[in-house]
C-alpha cells in the first residue's frame, strides 16, 4: 500500500490541487479527516495566497497541480521544494496537534504552500529568516487557532530569548546560536554549524521570531499591506521598510525601542492573545499638559486659530515635549517620518488630556477660516466631545 485519495472529497482533487494521504499511518479516520478539511480550503486560499504574491496565472491549474501528501506522523511538520512543473510535492502532518487539530492541519500546509510561491515570486529566500517568518506569518493570519494549536509565539522566544533552534543533522532541538532581541532586520540568518549541528537558515526560532515581528510592523503599526510587502522586499526586511516608506534611515532601533518600553527585557514578556506573535498597534502615550496661544506672551504670533503649541509627557518614553499645533496633527495623521527610522502611519502616536476626572483623546479636525479672498478649509486639534469641559485643550495653562 501508500499514497491513496480513497474516502476524499472529490476524490482528492480541485482545480490547483491534487492531495493524497499515507494509507499505512495509525488512526486512518483522522488522516482522511485531516485532509478532507485541507480539500475544504485550498481553493479559497489559494486565489487570497496568489493575490498577495501576485503569481502568475500558468503556474498552477489541471495541468500542473500542486501535489499535496499528507505523510508525516503528528507533529511532523512540513516540508517543499519549491515550485516545479511538474510539481514537487509539499510532505505534511496527516494528523495535526493540540486542541484544534484539523485546523493546525491547515496552518501547516499554509506554511509550506506560501513558501512555494515564494519561490515563484524569486525575491525571498523560505530558507532564511525572513522567508520563514513571512510563511509563519501567512500560517498565522488566515489559521491563527491552527497555529496557536501547534507553535508557540515566535515573537516571544526572540525577546525572551527563549527560542530554539533545530539541528537538521541530528534532528534535534538546541539552543538557539542568536541572542534574545538581535538585529534580524537589517540582515537574514542564513545558517550555522554549532558544535556538529547544522541549523539552517530557517530553523533557528530567534531570528526567525524577530522576522515575523517586524512583518507584523509593516502591516499593523505601519498600514502597509501583505502584498506591498511581498513586493518590496530584497535581501533584508529593511529593504523593503526603506522601499515602502521612504526612508532610509535604519528602522530597526525605533521598532526595539517600541517593543522594549511596552515588553521591557527585564520581564518576561507575554503578548496577549488571541494572536501572541502581535502586539501591535503599539502607541506613544501623549498626556498634553499645557498650550500656548496665538499672542500668548513669548508666542510672538496672532491668528483666528487660538492656539499655536502644546506641551506635556510622553509617559511611554518618559520624556516632556513641547511640538507645534501642526506638528501633532501632523503625528496623528501620520504618513510622514518622523526621524530617521522612526516612519509614522498615525498608530505611534496618542494624543489626550485629563480633566474632571475624564480622559479624553485629542483629534484632528477642520473648519472653515477667513483667507485674503473667501474662506479655506484648515486643520486643527481639540479633544473629542464628551460631557464635561474640564479635558478640553483650551482648559489647559499655558506652557511656560
Amino acid at each position: 500500500m501508500g499514497l491513496s485519495q480513497n474516502g476524499l472529497h472529490s476524490s482528492g482533487e480541485t482545480t490547483n490541487f491534487s492531495v493524497w494521504y499515507e494509507d499505512t499511518l495509525p488512526n486512518q479516520t483522522g488522516v482522511k479527516a485531516a485532509a478532507n478539511a485541507l480539500i475544504s480550503v485550498l481553493e479559497t486560499e489559494f486565489s487570497v495566497t496568489t493575490g498577495w504574491f501576485g503569481t502568475p496565472n500558468n503556474k498552477f491549474g489541471s495541468g500542473n497541480k500542486q501535489k499535496i501528501y499528507l505523510d508525516k506522523g503528528a507533529g511532523g511538520g512540513g516540508s517543499n521544494n519549491g515550485y516545479a512543473n511538474p510539481t514537487l510535492p509539499i510532505h505534511m502532518d496527516s494528523i495535526g496537534g493540540g486542541p484544534s487539530p484539523l485546523e493546525s492541519i491547515k496552518m501547516v500546509w499554509m506554511n509550506e504552500w506560501v513558501e512555494v510561491l515564494m519561490s515563484i515570486a524569486g525575491n525571498w529566500n523560505s530558507g532564511d529568516s525572513s522567508g520563514e517568518g513571512l510563511s509563519q506569518y501567512c500560517g498565522i493570519v488566515r489559521f491563527p487557532v491552527g497555529h496557536y494549536s501547534y507553535y508557540p509565539s515566535w515573537v516571544d522566544g526572540w525577546l525572551n530569548g527563549t527560542g530554539q533552534a533545530f539541528s537538521s543533522n541530528n534532528g534535534k532541538l538546541i539552543p538557539s546560536p542568536n541572542s534574545k532581541r538581535s538585529d534580524w532586520v537589517n540582515q537574514t540568518f542564513t545558517g550555522k554549524n554549532i558544535s556538529g549541528n547544522q541549523v539552517n537558515g530557517d530553523g533557528d526560532q530567534i531570528s526567525y521570531g524577530c522576522a515575523l515581528a517586524f512583518i507584523y510592523y509593516l502591516t499593523v503599526q505601519l498600514d502597509f499591506s501583505i502584498n506591498e510587502v511581498i513586493k518590496n522586499y530584497s535581501n533584508n526586511l529593511a529593504s523593503a521598510y526603506s522601499a515602502l516608506t521612504g526612508d532610509s534611515g535604519n528602522p530597526f532601533p525605533y521598532f526595539l525601542k517600541l517593543f522594549s518600553k511596552f515588553y521591557p527585557a527585564s520581564s518576561t514578556a507575554a503578548i496577549p492573545g488571541p494572536v501572541s506573535d502581535n502586539p501591535f498597534p503599539l502607541a506613544q502615550q501623549m498626556q498634553v499638559e499645557c498650550i500656548l496661544k496665538y499672542g500668548a506672551v513669548g508666542s510672538g504670533m496672532y491668528d483666528t486659530d487660538p492656539m499655536l503649541q502644546v506641551g506635556g509627557r510622553n509617559h511611554t518614553f518618559t520624556e516632556n515635549f513641547r511640538i507645534t499645533q501642526k506638528q501633532c496633527i501632523a503625528l496623528i495623521n501620520g504618513g510622514s517620518i518622523v526621524n530617521p527610522g522612526e516612519y509614522n502611519a498615525g498608530k505611534n502616536y496618542r494624543f489626550y488630556v485629563v480633566g474632571g476626572g475624564k480622559t479624553a483623546d485629542v483629534g484632528v479636525f477642520q473648519h472653515n477660516v477667513p483667507g485674503p479672498d473667501n474662506f479655506q478649509l484648515t486643520s486643527y486639534i481639540a479633544t473629542n466631545p464628551d460631557d464635561t469641559k474640564a479635558d478640553n485643550l483650551l482648559s489647559l495653562p499655558e506652557c511656560t
